[in-house]
């Protein structure tokens, strides 16, 4: 079988070319559309600093793990816990004079 795809008609002499053109790669993938790579979530740094990736299957290709300590957050987005504000009651005792 000719795989080629550019073809001379020998009976009229007219040359047909066919240009295959490739939409782009799926969602998780990076490359031109004719040669695809799978792309590693972690690649992008998609977690806060100092929370650990792992890169999985399925979209959206990474997991992040817990947020640092003294931080909340669901590891792509870790935010500092304000302990003074959070944490210290302050009681006031009325003194009669």
């Amino acid at each position: 079988m000719d795989h080629n795809v550019d073809h001379v008609h020998q009976d009229i002499g007219v040359m047909v070319s066919i240009v295959l053109l490739c939409g782009s790669c799926p969602s998780g993938y990076t490359g031109n559309g004719e040669r695809c790579k799978r792309r590693l979530g972690c690649d992008m740094h998609p977690c806060s600093p100092g929370v650990e990736c792992e890169n999985i299957n399925e979209p959206p290709y990474f997991a992040c793990g817990s947020c640092p300590n003294g931080y909340t957050g669901n590891g792509t987005n870790c935010h500092d816990i304000d302990e003074v504000c959070k944490y210290d009651v302050f009681f006031f005792k009325k003194i009669d004079f």
